[in-house]
């Protein structure tokens, strides 16, 4: 089921999958803009890739075959199709599997988020499925005469937005293929990926966490004893220790509490027992 929201302010809210006790983490970038910076020579081979089509083109006609104003038209309308991006990310995970899709709020950034596990082939697809939104255009612009510069130069615009906005999906990709085994299963997160043998998702079946709002096991007073907040390194070591995803310190409090989860449960996971 795909979801629409129009603003996202906590990404990791939307990834509360519990992951199985033998799933592996990839080491992926934390955060987005270190992920661009790691993507970034992608995005310039892409660039580089729409500049050979269109010089090419150009040589081939002997004239200017682009509008310019219809290039930034092209631009416009290609980031308005982000939205379709994120959607054919979503289309690809199975009916039963939430995705939420939405902007991010304080940036010009779409995503779509989902915590449920892929098969290798169809989290590739997933993450490649947004290139039609390029390569459609691209090849109108290729076949269409040079006389038709509007038409050219509106398809150009598209497809360079579609062609070029992909790229940090494409580094996902190469992550996966390097380090993912084709029978294992791929849980979509944040910015990075989990995997886990069919086995062990059979398993995580078997032996559930279960939620309940029920009672608070653990109090916010607990809690910032434990020194958690201001402290990534130790926040994030729980959030490891009880497979309970990625999240702010608030989002940690909250999960404990839905997973029962006691101070002493902590500390007993931490080696700190008293």
């Amino acid at each position: 089921m795909i979801k629409l929201k129009m603003s996202i302010e906590d990404i990791s809210e939307y990834q509360t999958g519990i992951l199985p006790k033998n799933a592996v983490k990839i080491e992926t970038p934390q955060n987005i803009e270190e992920m661009m910076k790691k993507a970034a020579p992608i995005a310039a081979v892409l660039c580089v890739l729409m500049f050979v089509t269109m010089l090419c083109k150009t040589v081939m006609n002997k004239t200017v075959v682009i509008s310019h104003v219809f290039i930034l038209i092209g631009f416009c309308l290609g980031y308005i199709c982000l939205v379709i991006h994120e959607w054919l990310h979503g289309i690809v995970y199975p009916r039963n599997a939430l995705v939420t899709i939405g902007k991010i709020t304080g940036k010009i950034s779409f995503v779509a988020l989902a915590s449920y596990p892929l098969k290798r082939r169809r989290f590739i697809v997933m993450c490649l499925l947004p290139f039609v939104l390029g390569i459609i255009p691209l090849l109108i612009f290729i076949v269409s005469p040079a006389e038709y510069r509007e038409l050219n130069g509106l398809m150009f615009g598209m497809s360079c937005m579609g062609m070029v906005s992909p790229f940090p999906d494409v580094y996902n990709v190469f992550i996966v293929l390097k380090n993912v085994n084709k029978k294992d299963a791929i849980g979509d997160k944040k910015l990075g990926i989990a995997e886990a043998r069919e086995e062990a998702i059979i398993s995580a079946l078997e032996n559930l966490v279960t939620f309940s709002n029920d009672q608070e096991t653990i109090s916010w007073k607990e809690f910032i004893s434990l020194d958690i907040i201001g402290d990534k390194a130790r926040r994030l070591q729980i959030y490891d220790l009880f497979h309970l995803g990625y999240g702010n310190a608030k989002t940690l409090f909250k999960r404990l509490n839905l997973a029962r989860i006691t101070k002493q449960d902590i500390l007993n996971k931490l080696g700190e027992s008293k």
